[in-house]
């Protein structure tokens, strides 16, 4: 008797050769166990799907049982709102009477309200991305800028330190020599101007000398 491969289920620590304990089962018995075990799957499978749609619906049941307490909550709230509320003869009389013309007006004034707000705020986002654009663009074109400058104070960088290397130290001797010229020239105004007030001071003394001495004689100033 010969079985292809596959067909037989033997120990493997065992001789391929030793048959003593096998035993010999009909394909058609096995295709039915194969069949039964299919149908036991799919029963389990189903029985799986009826749970879980179960404890969905439980779930749900649940939700909605929480839900309708909390609307119960609201409804007795609303209830007690209403029970201790004053109701006023003008109250009834504005909630039993039919809409008037203030009312009218009242909901065209609205609806015109509504309909500027509406125009003003398309308005406003249409000038906003337009904004948005500008800077944009401007961001661009700065970066653009920036990359133009950096690259242009490189070069001159280079072509100062090609030129002369101590051009740094002569440009600062030549700023300290600047600065000390201020100095000394601010120092030669003030002096100056020291000497002209003193100057003005000894005139007026020597008017009022002379006005006591010769009070019809004239003097010239000092220009």
């Amino acid at each position: 008797m010969m079985h292809r491969n596959g067909m037989m289920e033997i120990d493997r620590d065992l001789s391929m050769n030793d048959f003593s304990d096998a035993i010999l089962i009909h394909q058609l018995q096995i295709d039915n166990i194969n069949e039964a075990i299919k149908d036991k799957g799919k029963i389990k499978l189903r029985l799986m799907q009826d749970y879980a749609d179960f404890r969905r619906t439980a779930l749900l049941c649940e939700w909605e049982h929480k839900k309708m307490k909390m609307e119960m909550k609201d409804l007795d709230h609303q209830i007690k709102t209403l029970k201790f509320t004053k109701v006023t003869k003008g109250m009834l009389a504005f909630l039993c009477s039919p809409q008037s013309e203030d009312q009218e007006k009242l909901e065209k004034e609205m609806n015109n309200m509504k309909e500027i707000f509406g125009k003003k705020k398309k308005d406003f986002l249409r000038r906003t991305d337009d904004l948005d654009q500008k800077i944009s663009s401007i961001g661009k074109e700065n970066k653009k800028l920036d990359n133009a400058i950096q690259i242009l104070s490189t070069n001159i960088n280079e072509k100062l330190l090609k030129c002369d290397p101590k051009i740094e130290e002569k440009a600062t001797a030549a700023s300290n020599a600047r600065m000390a010229a201020i100095v000394r020239r601010s120092h030669l105004v003030t002096g100056i101007q020291k000497k002209y007030n003193e100057i003005l001071v000894l005139q007026t003394e020597l008017e009022i000398l002379r006005l006591k001495t010769f009070p019809t004689f004239r003097y010239t100033c000092i220009p």
